[in-house]
């Protein structure tokens, strides 16, 4: 029988119907109708189409009263059962009428002979239609049959099968009632009606009944090769099927010997290929059941079973079992075959004499134990506590060259060879696990390297700084970062500083800021010490990834050290992105140290401080900084001028923009387009004549040396969308796309700021995840500084989280740490206390600013006050002495107010304690 799914997953255009007419061009086809006036009625049932094959046939009783003229009409099928025609034909059919034998219904003919018939008041007149032969039945009921869709079909199972079953008694009945009424009727010509058909051959019910049986065998092995053929018809585009959907037809046949024979061996293989690369269990199944059942199976047969088992690293009996079959079988075993069986046995804890048997027997046919086999079973007599054997075996590895070219031996094993001091087991064990490591390491075999790494952890915490580096560098070539920090974590070696640069460099490049500061608490922990150099391309790295906040912490960091001293292009790198995110703080703070440091400023300095003017507020300070730029003798290039521009451009004045350019020209520097996209941004803030005007003299340049570029839209666009000119705004938007450029990080920037004016905050955020899905954009640091600030100005608790958690996970810190303690007002007034809780902690591990913990603990204490949380505001406090932070003046005044709301006289009295 065909189950349901098998339907299910061989479905085409014509579905079931095409099963359905497959199977009664097959039962037509055994030969059922015998001549051109027999009618065949089948019904075809199995898990969705119950079988009852009824075969009848209908045959004249007497032909000699037929007249010549007939024969050349065709035989005719019988309209007496109305069922009948109602379940194969939706369209009642007009009778097919000859000029012979014509009516006064069917109307007038040339012959007016008009054939009547004797018969009993109970014998009822029966119309017949016109069959011209076998054939036309077959067609008939094709035709019949699209009348029914495959919904119909279905929910009239049972009841077709009921009226097949009614239809059958009643054709016995009418046959057994027209042979008694035959005998007593008139054979003249005196009824209206013509009376075509005879029971001349009947079958008898016996007859059916074997006749049934017959062909339900024939049906059943027609439906079981439908498994060997679809198999097949999968083999031909194996790669691109679904696993599991031909698992399932194949497990149909797998338990069926005389099925399973019909596939050939290289099917078979194409089959185990094919389910190898994913599932091997299912290779393995099927290799198995046919072991199992003596198919002819050669040796590469045999063989892929093993390697199967090794790749599983299972079930060893089964290769036991299948090695010894394979023997059995005559054929000679290979060296992969001895191998495949011994990484099995062994990992699964077989009985070193079995293994040490299969040894020897490699022994005698001169074949060799590969460096794997070997080190899986010093790993097992080193579980047994036979370390002995196992450093035998690893001197007969080096002697035989199976370790790695240029071995590194650890210091504790030369100490040990160097004096008469021992140390017992444990020199031997840390030389056979390091020499194992850096093996796996050559020979690419990471996993096991690490599963070794993990095991020399165990009882050696200092493993040589070779061997460190060497597996570091392994997981870092993985993008391995989680068992990197595990390992530096727990390895207690001293001076590896670098290793640590390494990793974090590692981290930088793949923008993976979440480990990147797990690593550098980790060094901070264990007192790591970087080199100048090292912290010098730590800042820079971030720097260049616009991590202000993170940069920052790393130079406070060196500078604690007393590094940097000199160091004027980081300084510059520090200002510059200072400002961009306009952290004030820390601009006054790093001007600071060059003056105590006596740096003296370059001309990339004072182009910076023209751009703190612009951020500031005060534009006209930059032409001061140009008078001193001039007073200590520096050249001014085009960049200053650039920055001169830019810096009034952001501050909206455009008349003095213009100048900076004019100046420019006087200077004999060329303005290029980015100096006219600042003049853009700088109209756009003033009217929209300026931005036009502007715009006119850029597309018109007759030299075509200012050509515009993706940041020239740009600006446009933030023009008009800022002065809500929407019509200009869109012929900006499709030019962007005639003039074949493409949106850039930017471009988004724009339309996400204005969707935030125009449309609101919900729509702004959908924008911008379908714009990051449409247009494959990677967003950058600014990008989510601007999201998490966007989400602020929203208060909606649904953005704000999603925002916070993707920028927690991504290990993105806030460039403006001020939002830190915005963050902390809103979920604590929300009353989302364990939020607070999470955001200080964050800031407190990933050591943000001392500043901002203190005034974020001292604003969620207000707000537990507020709402009577007395015993998390007093937590907050014992976490400030556990740290060691120095309180400010407010976070006193808290602590005041929160002792009177608690009537806690005694507290209150250490408080102004420590204030007096």
């Amino acid at each position: 029988m065909i189950s349901r799914n098998f339907f299910i997953h061989t479905k085409t255009k014509q579905g079931i119907t095409s099963y359905i007419f497959g199977t009664i061009r097959y039962i037509f086809n055994f030969g059922t109708c015998y001549s051109r006036n027999d009618i065949l009625f089948s019904k075809i049932y199995h898990k969705f189409f119950p079988t009852n094959l009824l075969i009848f046939k209908i045959d004249q009783q007497n032909r000699l009263f037929y007249l010549p003229r007939t024969i050349k009409c065709g035989s005719t099928t019988s309209n007496f059962i109305p069922e009948l025609h109602s379940i194969y034909n939706k369209k009642p059919r007009s009778p097919i009428t000859t000029r012979r034998f014509s009516t006064p219904r069917n109307g007038s003919s040339s012959s007016s002979v008009k054939i009547t018939t004797n018969t009993t008041n109970d014998q009822e007149n029966l119309r017949l239609n016109e069959l011209s032969s076998k054939e036309k039945a077959i067609q008939r009921f094709f035709k019949a049959r699209k009348h029914l869709n495959l919904t119909e079909e279905l929910s009239s199972k049972k009841s077709i099968v009921k009226k097949f079953s009614k239809i059958r008694k009643r054709v016995i009945e009418k046959k057994k009632e027209y042979e008694n009424n035959l005998s007593n009727s008139y054979k003249g010509i005196r009824g209206r009606n013509i009376i075509r058909y005879r029971f001349q051959n009947p079958y008898e019910s016996q007859e059916i009944t074997k006749l049934i049986k017959v062909r339900s065998i024939q049906w059943k092995k027609k439906m079981n090769n439908i498994y060997i053929s679809e198999i097949k018809r999968n083999l031909v585009s194996l790669e691109k099927r679904d696993i599991e959907m031909v698992y399932s037809i194949v497990e149909k046949i797998l338990y069926k010997p005389k099925l399973l024979n019909n596939l050939t061996i290289l099917e078979i293989r194409k089959l185990v290929k094919f389910f190898s690369k994913k599932k091997p269990l299912y290779a393995i199944t099927i290799l198995e059941a046919l072991r199992d059942y003596e198919f002819k199976l050669e040796h590469q047969d045999y063989s892929m079973i093993l390697k199967l088992y090794r790749i599983l690293e299972d079930n060893h009996i089964g290769a036991m079992y299948t090695f010894e079959v394979l023997k059995t079988q005559g054929f000679d075993p290979s060296l992969k075959d001895y191998l495949n069986l011994l990484h099995v046995i062994i990992i699964k804890g077989v009985n070193f004499k079995q293994v040490f048997n299969y040894i020897e027997e490699m022994a005698s046919k001169d074949y060799q134990v590969d460096y794997y086999v070997n080190s899986l079973i010093i790993d097992r007599l080193i579980e047994v506590n036979n370390i002995t054997v196992a450093g035998k075996i690893l001197m007969d590895m080096i002697e035989k060259g199976q370790v790695t070219h240029g071995l590194i031996l650890p210091n504790i094993f030369k100490k040990q060879q160097e004096s008469d001091v021992t140390s017992g087991d444990l020199s031997l064990y840390v030389t056979i696990y390091s020499v194992l490591i850096q093996t796996f390491i050559n020979h690419d075999h990471y996993n096991k390297a690490v599963e070794f790494y993990r095991k020399l952890l165990k009882k050696y915490l200092t493993p040589d700084k070779q061997i460190v580096e060497m597996m570091i560098s392994a997981c870092l070539t993985r993008n391995d970062n989680k068992i990197a920090q595990e390992f530096l974590i727990h390895t207690q070696t001293s001076n590896i500083n670098h290793i640590f640069f390494n990793t974090m460099n590692h981290c930088i490049k793949n923008r993976n800021f979440k480990d990147l500061f797990k690593l550098y608490e980790i060094s901070w922990y264990k007192n790591i010490t970087f080199t100048e150099r090292e912290y010098h391309d730590l800042i820079y790295s971030l720097c260049i990834e616009d991590c202000a906040t993170d940069s920052f912490i790393i130079y406070k960091d060196a500078r604690s050290k007393g590094l940097l001293k000199e160091d004027l292009f980081i300084f510059n790198k520090l200002l510059k992105i200072m400002v961009k995110y306009e952290k004030i703080k820390e601009v006054k703070i790093i001007k600071k140290d060059m003056e105590n440091l006596k740096i003296k400023p370059n001309i990339e300095t004072y182009r910076i401080m023209i751009q703190l003017a612009s951020v500031q507020g005060v534009p006209e300070k930059s032409e001061m900084i140009f008078q001193e730029i001039y007073r200590e003798g520096l050249s001014i290039d085009y960049t200053t001028f650039s920055s001169l521009i830019k810096c009034f451009a952001d501050s909206g004045n455009l008349k003095k923009a213009k100048r900076a350019l004019n100046i420019m020209f006087q200077s004999d520097f060329k303005p290029t387009i980015n100096d006219y996209n600042h003049l853009i941004r700088a109209a756009g803030k003033s009217s929209n004549y300026d931005v036009k005007s502007i715009g006119i003299s850029i597309l018109r340049d007759t030299n075509q040396e200012i050509k515009p570029n993706i940041d020239t839209y740009n600006y446009f666009l933030e023009s008009y969308l800022s002065s809500n000119y929407l019509s200009v705004a869109k012929r900006v938007y499709k030019t962007i796309i005639k003039d074949g450029f493409k949106f850039n990080l930017e471009t988004f920037h724009v339309f996400f700021k204005y969707w935030c004016k125009i449309r609101g905050y919900k729509d702004a955020f959908e924008l911008f995840y379908d714009q990051l899905e449409y247009n494959n954009l990677e967003p950058s640091i600014y990008t989510w500084n601007l999201l998490i600030n966007k989400a602020i100005e929203s208060k909606s608790s649904k953005i704000i989280r999603k925002i916070y958690d993707e920028l927690y996970n991504r290990g993105i810190k806030l460039n403006n740490t001020l939002l830190y303690i915005k963050l902390v007002t809103f979920w604590g007034y929300e009353k989302e206390y364990n939020k607070v809780e999470d955001i200080i902690d964050h800031i407190r591990i990933g050591r943000i600013d001392e500043d901002i913990l203190i005034d974020s603990i001292t604003e969620f204490i207000n707000i537990c006050i507020i709402h009577k949380q007395y015993d998390k505001a007093e937590n907050l406090w014992n976490l400030v002495q556990h740290e060691k932070l120095i309180p400010n003046e407010n976070l006193y005044n808290s602590l005041i107010k929160l002792y009177t709301k608690m009537n806690d006289d005694n507290k209150l009295q250490n408080i102004y304690k420590i204030l007096n």
